[in-house]
């Protein structure tokens, strides 16, 4: 069973999503009572209309939105977005605050770019557990040109 406040929290997230698709009085009303904390009674005194019609209008709103919701799931993809985008940010701080302890040249490596930052701090770690002659083979070749993280023909 889900409880009122989470209720309406889901409501407002899917309004700020989908607000735009409802008739404007119904976007009014739904604004002042999820986003704004209007009571029905204070709605319906602002617009001289009936509790009953803010009412309808309330349900009938969710109902769009919840149908919205469920043909085009942009709440649960802008959700699963942020979650990758955290990960995505936690994995660079974790390299950011471990990087120039362990790789001394990464400074030489940085770009403004995120992905070019995880790529390249990937190739470094993997560069880092090769065998020394190896290295020494690899450390040479970077000397020489710039380095990418992969081999372009």
């Amino acid at each position: 069973m889900v409880s009122e406040l989470e209720k309406k929290n889901y409501i407002g997230s899917l309004l700020l999503i989908y607000g735009n698709m409802l008739s404007k009085t119904t976007y009014s009303r739904m604004v002042d009572f999820y986003l704004n904390d209007l009571s029905i009674t204070e709605i319906s005194g602002n617009e001289n209309v009936s509790r009953n019609a803010v009412f309808e209008s309330l349900r009938i709103g969710e109902k769009e939105l919840i149908k919205y919701e469920d043909k085009l799931h942009l709440k649960e993809k802008y959700e699963k977005i942020n979650s990758l985008l955290d990960e995505i940010e936690h994995e660079e701080d974790y390299y950011s605050r471990n990087t120039f302890r362990y790789f001394p040249n990464a400074l030489r490596l940085w770009s403004t770019n995120r992905q070019g930052i995880l790529y390249r701090l990937l190739a470094e770690r993997r560069k880092h557990h090769l065998r020394s002659s190896d290295r020494k083979r690899q450390r040479l070749y970077y000397s020489q040109r710039l380095w990418r993280p992969y081999s372009q023909n």
